[in-house]
């Protein structure tokens, strides 16, 4: 279906069912990235600790996202292990693994008062999926619909030498014309800024 549609899987989140479960399929689309959550959150004391034993726990996975072709990106939440500025300095300067990366979720960066610049500078080239998306209510979570100005975060894109996949994205139930209208607009927006 996807090739009747000139279309190809680049990336799809893995939260149901894990990464194992769709491991081959991607693999046999030619690889791509699965995006999943971290861990649970903990002190500032024990993030180092924490973060060795994430990685540790995440070995099975590397190995099998090597077997595949695959990337594996890691999303920041609130609340969990990668939530802050501190936890992806921790994440980039113990991650062992050159297939395993960061999806940057600005939202929730946003919500905890953190910068997403900085984020995006220190996540660097293990950054492997940003999700163009914002911290607002409905479809002004979406580019050029809310108050984010996006160029800023663009910019560090740009001074990090990102060339992997920005996605406008929201959460919420939206009727399929109006979703299509709105990610047009997105589109544009973005490519405007570029």
């Amino acid at each position: 279906m996807l090739a009747s549609h000139g279309l190809s899987l680049c990336a799809f989140s893995t939260y149901v069912g894990g990464y194992p479960k769709y491991a081959e399929l991607l693999g046999g689309l030619g690889g791509g990235l699965a995006i999943q959550g971290s861990a649970g959150p903990c002190s500032p004391a024990e993030l180092s600790a924490k973060m060795r034993a994430f990685f540790e726990g995440l070995k099975p996975l590397a190995e099998l996202v090597e077997q595949h072709d695959s990337r594996l990106a890691i999303e920041n939440h609130g609340q969990s292990l990668l939530d802050s500025l501190d936890s992806f300095k921790a994440f980039v300067d113990l991650n062992p693994f050159p297939r395993v990366g960061i999806a940057l979720a600005p939202y929730h960066l946003q919500t905890g008062g953190a910068s997403v610049e900085e984020a995006i500078r220190i996540t660097g080239g293990q950054l492997l999926f940003f999700y163009a998306w914002q911290k607002a209510d409905g479809l002004a979570q979406l580019p050029g619909h809310g108050p984010t100005d996006f160029k800023p975060w663009l910019n560090a894109l740009r001074g990090i030498g990102y060339q992997r996949f920005v996605n406008p994205f929201m959460h919420g139930h939206v009727e399929p014309d109006v979703m299509a209208t709105a990610l047009a607009r997105s589109r544009d927006y973005l490519k405007g800024l570029a």
